[in-house]
């Protein structure tokens, strides 16, 4: 890993850890809504923000809306609002949440290192403030792409990397790999010309060491998803910085999620062509190709799957581990707890190889188990069972099999050991086949 962008890369196959979870908001809880994005940013305390070492950036307006009639700017970081500190979204919720539509209240705001009074009137939250939010960033990566190309075209390099810096956040909230690919292509050409090198952010150096400290310390997949959201912030502060698009694939990678890291990958290669680091990361991206392939075709069976009487099962795909678990229990499964893994397995091609692990204390229509009390006394509180599974030649469908044994409750002696196919309620059909 590079840390902070400002010092050497540990070997890219150390590898490090979506999908960076959204970092923004329109808060949805209030009546009232400015539109746009306002993103927590930390930074040193001084005399100008009062001691405060957190704000919240304005990051996006969305033309038309209350924001962008009022004398907001983009990059502003709010300070107080109504006299009070809004150095989160919590803060600034707890602020607006009573405040009705019209009203106009103070703020004070840091713009360009100096601080500056204004007045913000709050409009009412539309219906479709979900849509608006989204046409919108749709229009900024639209319009920003073009705009930007024209601008690189004519040798206007700051005005194409500025914009191309816009595009790629805005593309970065639609969740457009596509889009984001594109503004990256746009900032490299345009960041090579620029006089002085554009500085580090902060915020992207501060988001990067987090994610590396957090990395060292986790210990399951939800400590590398939190991980992979870091490294994704540090991306979005700077997406012109190329060690930092090589950190977040890499990271994105050791997180299991094969494509996401294949493209940000791509983007530390556009970005730095002939880097240190870019035979390793052509290596690992042709690595990752055929899981991405095999993960595309498990993607589709992703998820919750709900069933008739209420329950439901959460299907899970991590690099090539493939786990199903309980995720809601009602009925005579009630004893199951939810999180509960029934299958736990890896997947190679359409084939999947692994463990059922059943409890006899919930006995249910997957474990089979009629005899519980000779069962939990013969083979224990939690029975793996080997299994496989496929999914069917028409892509539709995914059924698995188990390795029943059949035993004598008195003695404990197993019998027979049978493949025997799990009941037609355990198969998961594709989402989007």
């Amino acid at each position: 890993m590079r840390r902070g962008v400002l010092h050497s890369l540990v070997a890219l196959v150390v590898l490090v850890a979506l999908v960076g979870a959204g970092r923004a908001a329109d808060l949805a809880d209030s009546k009232v809504w400015l539109g746009a994005t306002l993103i927590h940013v930390e930074f040193t305390p001084s005399t100008a923000t009062d001691g405060l070492s957190a704000g919240l950036r304005v990051d996006f307006m969305i033309p038309g809306q209350p924001a962008a009639a009022s004398s907001l700017r983009p990059g502003d970081v709010l300070l107080y609002l109504d006299g009070k500190p809004a150095p989160d979204l919590d803060a600034y919720e707890r602020i607006v949440r009573n405040v009705d539509p019209g009203t106009i209240l103070s703020a004070e705001v840091i713009r360009d290192h100096q601080r500056v009074k204004l007045s913000v009137k709050f409009g009412r939250r539309p219906s479709d403030w979900a849509k608006i939010a989204i046409d919108s960033r749709k229009t900024c990566v639209q319009d920003g792409l073009q705009s930007a190309a024209k601008d690189a075209d004519t040798g206007a390099y700051r005005a194409a990397f500025t914009t191309g810096t816009s595009v790629f956040r805005c593309a970065y909230e639609l969740r457009s790999v596509d889009d984001l690919s594109k503004a990256v292509v746009v900032l490299a050409r345009a960041a090579p010309h620029l006089r002085p090198v554009p500085a580090i952010p902060s915020e992207a150096d501060r988001h990067n060491q987090r994610a590396i400290v957090m990395l060292g310390e986790a210990t399951g997949d939800a400590d590398l998803d939190r991980t992979v959201a870091e490294f994704g912030a540090a991306v979005y502060e700077a997406p012109w910085l190329p060690d930092l698009h090589l950190n977040y694939g890499l990271a994105l990678d050791k997180a299991g999620y094969a494509a996401a890291a294949i493209a940000a990958l791509r983007d530390y290669l556009v970005l730095a062509p002939d880097g240190r680091d870019a035979e390793k990361a052509k290596q690992r991206i042709a690595e990752l190709e055929v899981l991405a392939e095999d993960q595309k075709l498990w993607s589709r069976f992703v998820g919750l799957v709900k069933y008739g009487d209420g329950s439901t099962l959460t299907l899970e795909l991590r690099g090539r581990k493939f786990v199903v678990r309980v995720g809601n229990t009602v009925g005579k499964n009630e004893k199951a707890r939810a999180g509960d893994v029934v299958l736990t397995g890896t997947i190679h091609g359409t084939q999947f190889d692994g463990k059922i692990l059943l409890r006899p204390s919930a006995p249910n229509d997957v474990v089979g188990i009629t005899n519980p009390e000779s069962s939990l006394r013969c083979f224990g509180a939690e029975q793996p069972y080997d299994a496989t599974g496929q999914i069917e030649p028409d892509g539709t469908r995914l059924t698995f099999k188990m390795k029943w044994r059949t035993f004598d409750g008195n003695t404990c002696l197993v019998s027979s050991e049978d493949w025997i196919s799990v009941p037609t309620w355990f198969t998961a059909r594709a989402s989007n086949p």
